[in-house]
């Protein structure tokens, strides 16, 4: 049940555990470890009771799912390939509670399409069709998004479950930054590039790490409203592919 619970609550993801104690009722006491353990659960209260039932102590815990979403888009079927790679490490991430496939075209592939599968044992994957291929679709507070944190990557990225491990464990120390990992990447008076080596911020010129971000999903709403319409513009007027640093730029004025 706390596996099946898992793929379907809704932030901020509060579930009330029954029958939680270590002697009387074992399975629970474990499952909720082995949750905790695996970085998907953290509790919140623990409440003793008076009450036997059936000759066993009853006891109750509040606890809290800690997952994560991510957010895929995609126009090119020649990255499918590389799509089915991420799909393959973030459904079966213990902390991924759902990825979200954007395809941005006039018609959505049949090979596309088949990517969508409910939750068995593993995240539930949704494929949304843009009809206008916008890289500002993947930032959308409209996705169907369920989960405190947000993370967004692009279709040809090779991920790793230590990856997310990593990302995911920074953001929950912290949620109300902006992380990112990869390359890191600098613009200066003499133009744009990346650094080779993974030089950390503020090396050599450094000054961000993009475009692999996590965050929270109020950013989505933030980004998207009324006052940023010009910069959404920018980034549907050129070919730079800047909603990163767009989005980075929103974020970082916000949390000042």
């Amino acid at each position: 049940d706390l596996d099946n619970f898992k793929y379907l609550a809704n932030y901020p993801n509060v579930v009330l555990i029954d029958d939680y104690h270590s002697k009387d009722w074992p399975a629970v006491y474990e499952g909720v470890a082995n949750r905790m353990k695996e970085g998907s659960m953290k509790l919140r209260h623990v409440s003793a009771s008076s009450i036997i039932f059936r000759g066993k102590q009853k006891q109750w815990a509040i606890g809290e799912y800690t997952l994560l979403t991510v957010v895929v888009a995609t126009m090119q079927l020649e990255r499918l390939e590389s799509l089915r790679e991420i799909l393959k490490v973030t459904t079966h991430h213990p902390a991924v509670q759902h990825v979200v496939v954007i395809w941005n075209g006039e018609e959505m592939p049949a090979e596309v399409y088949q990517l969508e599968r409910p939750p068995n044992k593993s995240a539930r994957v949704t494929v949304v069709h843009r009809k206008v291929n916008s890289l500002n679709n993947r930032y959308d507070p409209l996705l169907p998004i369920h989960t405190g944190a947000v993370m967004v990557v692009d279709d040809d990225l090779v991920i790793s479950k230590e990856t997310i491990d990593c990302a995911f464990g920074a953001w929950k120390r912290d949620p109300s930054r902006l992380y990112s990992f990869g390359e890191g990447r600098s613009v200066t008076s003499s133009g744009y590039g990346y650094k080779p080596g993974g030089l950390p911020i503020g090396n050599d010129g450094t000054n961000f790490l993009l475009p692999r971000m996590i965050f929270h999903r109020k950013f989505m709403s933030v980004y998207f409203e009324s006052h940023n319409q010009e910069v959404r513009d920018y980034v549907d007027s050129q070919e730079a592919h800047c909603d990163d640093i767009a989005f980075a730029s929103v974020v970082t004025k916000y949390t000042r």
